[in-house]
């Protein structure tokens, strides 16, 4: 008997995990600003994973303790096929997601590939109202209509009508194309209707309506700062089939803006006297709306910049950046190039011995913002704490699909 009540609770809590995915991963603007989008999808890929292990655990415990037994097969066995359909379908869905590059699965197929979650979703809840007669009465059938209203209501707002309003008002387009530096270039986008609102160093989700470029939709970092001038700007590299097609672009091409999304913010530090960003080639793209905010409101805290590249045609806004340094006169900017030589510039990695050498001490108000490839991040994340910087100091942007 133990081994079914096992059996049974993994089952619901596959079926709880199962409806929990939809809700992480439809951009709630609530619990976006809680947690922030890129936390909030690390534990949706989390939670699937545990989702499938509960899944795939529930029937050994169920048919393993001998309360309950498969007997011959037949039509009254519907139910258990429903629910290894549903399984089925969600070791497709993990495994595609985990191993999408090696699939060599776009984006946006792997994206539309999550309608298996919704039929999962209906084969788990029939074959659990199916199997158990106890839902299917009294305060237990309560609950659940009311969790499934619950649910749907939830998905409905966010999954229909909240993309019907964003599509209706954001709705922007093409000012100018043009290349920031070697295969990255710069779009700036001007609002049709009303003005776009964010906080320097968010990102949004971004949708293209042109001839050139597939009208996919695809998460990126707003390079501009928020000023008297609605046109926001994204400057992206090209890494994809899709990013690298976005050179095609034309003036008067049109598009839409679903955002902003981040916490990735200094607004949200609190006290704050010295920033240390640390980025690691367009991972700048964060650091350039703060500063080019802090620029506009002659802002007085303390930065200092820590920027990895390649070669000097891989760094993009090298002269805007003198001028930033100019203008705000606490900005201290510190290149380095791992393939190329330039004075004024450390030639090399981005090393633990650099870091040392250029990072202030710890001391209250000094904030770290880290932005760029995740083993970058990890590695100097070691380094902070070594440094005596407190883990809640050390921020980071670690956003991939």
């Amino acid at each position: 008997m133990i081994a079914f009540a096992i059996g049974r609770s993994l089952g619901l809590v596959a079926a709880a995990l199962l409806l929990l995915q939809p809700i992480l991963a439809v951009r709630s603007k609530a619990l976006e600003r809680t947690f922030g989008l890129d936390r909030l999808l690390a534990f949706h890929r989390q939670s699937a994973m545990l989702c499938l292990g509960a899944g795939f655990l529930h029937p050994m415990f169920v048919y393993g303790s001998g309360v309950r037994t498969v007997g011959p097969s037949g039509w009254h066995l519907w139910p258990v096929g429903l629910g290894a359909l549903a399984l089925l379908g969600l070791w497709g869905l993990v495994v595609s997601s985990l191993y999408r590059d090696f699939l060599l699965l776009r984006w946006e197929a792997w994206r539309k590939l999550h309608v298996i979650l919704a039929g999962a979703t209906v084969l788990v809840l029939t074959h659990m109202f199916a199997v158990q007669p106890d839902f299917r009465s009294g305060p237990s059938l309560l609950f659940w209509a009311l969790v499934l209203v619950v649910w749907l209501a939830f998905i409905v707002r966010h999954r229909i009508v909240r993309p019907h309003l964003e599509r209706t008002r954001n709705r922007f387009r093409v000012v100018s194309v043009k290349a920031a530096a070697r295969n990255i270039t710069e779009i700036t986008l001007s609002p049709e209707n009303e003005p776009f609102s964010y906080s320097p160093g968010q990102f949004a989700f971004l949708r293209l309506h042109s001839d050139q470029v597939a009208a996919e939709e695809h998460p990126f970092t707003i390079s501009s700062a928020p000023s008297g001038n609605q046109d926001i700007q994204f400057t992206i590299k090209g890494v994809g089939d899709f990013t690298r097609t976005l050179g095609a672009l034309r003036q008067g091409d049109t598009a839409e803006v679903s955002g902003p999304f981040g916490i990735f913010t200094p607004a949200r530090f609190g006290k704050l006297n010295h920033l240390v960003m640390v980025a690691g080639g367009i991972g700048i793209t964060p650091m350039l709306s703060i500063l080019r905010f802090y620029a506009m409101n002659t802002n007085q805290v303390a930065v200092t910049l820590l920027w990895s590249n390649r070669t000097t045609r891989d760094t993009p806004y090298l002269d805007e950046l003198a001028d930033l340094a100019a203008t705000l006169p606490n900005l201290s900017v510190n290149h380095f190039l791992t393939q190329d030589m330039r004075p004024g510039a450390h030639t090399g990695r981005l090393a633990v011995q650099a870091l040392r050498e250029v990072v202030p001490p710890y001391q209250a108000g000094v904030h770290v913002m880290q932005c760029g490839p995740r083993q970058m991040m990890l590695d100097l994340a070691r380094e902070f704490k070594n440094l005596g910087y407190p883990r809640s100091v050390v921020h980071y942007e670690d956003f991939a699909l």
